[in-house]
């Protein structure tokens, strides 16, 4: 079997889900999943120093341009998550989580990427969301 097409696929499924599915449990669910993945696949700024490679060639990427951005950002600025309502403000909060666990395990080029590449062209500048001004890389 293609193991690596097999988790794209799976992948892809799950960022739609996180991103666009209707039910705000369901989107939760999906970044739940995703968040796993990325504590499990996402090398520490100490592991990838030491020249550790990524157990899964290209997640950090992905979860810092797919997921990050789709996921986290734009799905949450398109409005269709209330805030009031229980479920979408937990699903929120697994938004936040994941980025929280990107930022432990990338540091500040995560940061940087966040604020750089995907806020930037939203028009959110580095003084809206608290500091850092330098684009960079993804991790």
């Amino acid at each position: 079997p293609d193991i690596p097409a097999a988790r794209d696929a799976i992948l892809a499924s799950l960022v739609a889900a996180a991103s666009t599915h209707v039910s705000a449990s369901i989107r939760k669910m999906a970044l739940q999943a995703l968040t796993k993945f990325a504590t499990i696949w996402v090398p520490t700024a100490e592991q990838t120093a030491a020249g550790v490679p990524e157990p899964v060639p290209g997640f950090t990427r992905f979860a810092a341009e797919t997921v990050a951005a789709e996921c986290c950002v734009r799905a949450v600025l398109r409005g269709d998550l209330d805030p009031r309502d229980a479920g979408c403000a937990s699903t929120l909060g697994e938004a936040v989580t994941f980025q929280r666990v990107m930022l432990e395990r990338c540091g500040d080029s995560f940061a940087r990427h966040l604020v750089g590449i995907v806020l930037a062209p939203l028009g959110l500048d580095a003084d809206v969301v608290g500091g850092a001004r330098v684009p960079s890389q993804t991790c």
